[in-house]
């Protein structure tokens, strides 16, 4: 139960293989996850109606809320504990059980409002049915915290996917054979069910009612539940915006929108954040090991972000058409803004890592509320002038604007320098840049082709475009350390390594 006292012994170097195994561990269960959520999107797209979506989307926005309110932290608390033993592995256990308790009743006796803010009295019902989910998320093992403490994400990746498998399987039974939105009820629903289930068949821990811990673990999760309330609310107060005003029609085609979005930086980059905490918290006695390792990382997500959020949003269209059909057509302006924001936001979000790493948590958790105070007025303007997609606008706009913030804070309490964020974070940008112009300004007209093909055109050429663009900035710079350097460095080490090897001539 308790972690090896030398582990915060360790160095950057040795750390390193468990931050990339770990990566990969959760990309690869990520990238699982959303593919099968992909299919189960795609295809429930073509069974039910944006009215479905976003009659459902609603209703879990006003769930989520409060659903939130118990994300008090006590993993994370007891990830970074050195020496954790069972009582506390219990009186998380049970604070988790006590606050799913409580919560739940809430759903339940303010589902009325739910009707009231949307306009739709269908959303009281549905509420009151998701309280149940919101009961038994209480219940799940606390054991399985041991396998992002151990690095063990082998257990992680099958926990993830197991749960995920079953939850596609049952929507889409339901939705086949009731094609109304309550199937997408029905999955939600019976997925937390197979989630509390597979925790106790996965991990042999049993957890006991146990309060000696409590006060302990809260006085690191306080700030932590504050952060994370800060952060949710943030993250969906464009949804909480459009909600207000528009119909369940059109929140259907917003929803759908931030899903595809959101998807790298959800299958990504949030993988590869929440792989590292556990390693970060090895390096925590070290600052310049810590702020080496994050920049290494950084030089990553900042390739990943600019690359894949700029993509999106050039094929926003023609994806849409392709992935769910014509009726959806009118989600692609919304993913055009989302998709930018959401690069945004994991570049600068991954400054909150490092301030839980370094215990400065109660930081993050002010800076996560400074956002929604400067974002709710502003976001709320543009819904009374110009509508949904004017929200989608203004909220990057607005994460733009606010993205210095984050680093000034970092600054604060790790020092850096400002060159040195920069040295990286120029060449991903303007090789996005430079994608999107050869893109748009294609020679050719490509209007008349079906848009599986201009895709199968528009794909290709952009990545191509934003790989060669970004060696060329990196050659021009003088080949300096970051992304670039790795990348190549792993590349000629997999290609050494499918050389045949020589034989030795036998002797005689």
């Amino acid at each position: 139960m308790t972690s090896r006292p030398e582990s915060q012994k360790l160095t950057e170097a040795a750390v390193r293989p468990h931050m990339i195994r770990g990566s990969i561990w959760m990309v690869v269960m990520r990238w699982s996850i959303r593919a099968i959520g992909l299919v189960s999107t795609i295809i429930l797209a073509r069974l039910l109606t944006p009215q479905d979506f976003g009659l459902v989307a609603m209703s879990m926005l006003f769930v989520g809320l409060i659903e939130m309110m118990g994300e008090t932290g006590q993993q994370a608390a007891l990830i970074r504990h050195p020496n954790p033993t069972r009582e506390h592995f219990d009186s998380a256990w049970t604070t988790q059980v006590l606050v799913g308790l409580v919560l739940g009743t809430t759903v339940v006796l303010a589902a009325p409002l739910a009707g009231m803010y949307f306009d739709d009295p269908r959303a009281v019902l549905l509420v009151q049915i998701f309280s149940l989910r919101v009961y038994l998320i209480g219940f799940e093992n606390i054991g399985t915290v041991l396998f992002r403490k151990e690095l063990d994400f082998a257990k992680e990746f099958r926990f993830g996917v197991y749960k995920k498998l079953l939850s596609f399987v049952t929507t889409l039974a339901l939705a086949f054979y009731l094609r109304s939105y309550w199937a997408l009820v029905g999955g939600i629903v019976f997925g937390q069910v197979f989630s509390v289930a597979l925790s106790y068949l996965l991990h042999p821990y049993r957890p006991r009612i146990c309060f000696t811990k409590i006060r302990e673990i809260w006085h690191f999760s306080f700030w932590s539940w504050v952060m994370t309330m800060g952060g949710y609310l943030h993250n969906r107060l464009d949804q909480y915006t459009v909600g207000a005003i528009a119909t369940s029609g059109l929140m259907g085609f917003y929803q759908i929108a931030v899903e595809l979005a959101k998807l790298p930086s959800d299958e990504l980059i949030r993988p590869l954040q929440r792989a590292l905490f556990p390693a970060y918290s090895k390096l925590s006695h070290d600052p310049k090991q810590l702020l080496d390792a994050y920049f290494n990382v950084l030089s990553v997500i900042v390739i990943v972000a600019a690359s894949t959020s700029a993509g999106i949003a050039l094929i926003a269209e023609d994806l849409v058409y392709v992935l769910l059909g014509p009726q959806w057509i009118d989600a692609a302006p919304f993913i055009f803004w989302l998709s930018l924001a959401a690069g945004v936001s994991a570049y600068s979000h991954s400054v909150f890592l490092i301030l839980g790493t370094l215990g400065h948590i109660r930081y993050a958790a002010l800076q996560a509320w400074w956002r929604l105070i400067v974002m709710i007025p502003v976001l709320a303007a543009a819904a009374y002038y110009v509508g949904p997609e004017g929200v989608a606008a203004t909220y990057l706009a607005g994460v733009v604007l606010l993205m210095p913030t984050y680093f000034i804070l970092l600054k604060s309490v790790l020092p850096f320098s400002v060159r040195r964020l920069f040295s990286f974070t120029w060449r991903p940008l303007i090789a996005a840049l430079a994608m999107a112009v050869v893109v748009q300004k294609l020679p050719v007209d490509l209007s008349d082709l079906e848009p599986a093909l201009r895709l199968a055109i528009k794909v290709p050429l952009g990545a191509a475009t934003f790989v060669a663009s970004l060696a060329l900035l990196w050659v021009v710079s003088g080949r300096p350390s970051g992304a670039e350097r790795a990348g190549l460095q792993y590349l000629g080490t997999r290609l050494a390594a499918l050389k045949p090897r020589k034989r030795s001539a036998p002797s005689l």
